[in-house]
């Protein structure tokens, strides 16, 4: 059976200032912390909000156990708060780098601009809805 992809944004905070210091060392700060993670499953799965205060939702922990896909703009930033701040300190199971896929990096493969309206409009042409959570991420993301 082939799971629907996990699609997935995560919020954070820090004292570090990301645009100068870059990723590692923001997850790697102990002010950094994650505010929330939105995610969806598939392109009809209607968004869903995880807050610190909870437990790793059980289709989310499903899915990595299971090998499945997950989905991200920037995959590498959200792969990096997953395993720095996500798994070890809330409980997520840890992924496999093999199961992110970025759909920034699709989209500048495809030799498009990354605003988020050139970005749906490209996979709107792939046959992914605009009112998928994917696009709705994009959407919200830019």
């Amino acid at each position: 059976m082939t799971r629907e992809p996990l699609h997935l944004d995560i919020e954070t905070r820090s004292e570090v200032d990301l645009k100068i210091y870059g990723a590692y060392v923001y997850f790697a700060h102990p002010s950094t912390d994650i505010l929330c993670a939105a995610y969806a499953f598939g392109d009809t799965g209607e968004p869903e909000i995880w807050l610190p205060n909870q437990p790793c939702p059980d289709a989310i922990m499903e899915q990595v156990k299971a090998g499945g896909q997950i989905v991200a703009w920037n995959a590498a930033f959200e792969r990096q708060g997953w395993n720095s701040i996500l798994a070890p300190r809330y409980g997520w199971a840890l992924p496999k780098i093999e199961q992110f896929m970025c759909t920034m990096a699709e989209t500048l493969a495809m030799n498009l601009r990354t605003s988020g309206c050139t970005a749906v409009a490209a996979y709107a042409l792939c046959g992914c809805s605009s009112s998928s959570a994917a696009c709705r991420f994009f959407i919200h993301k830019q």
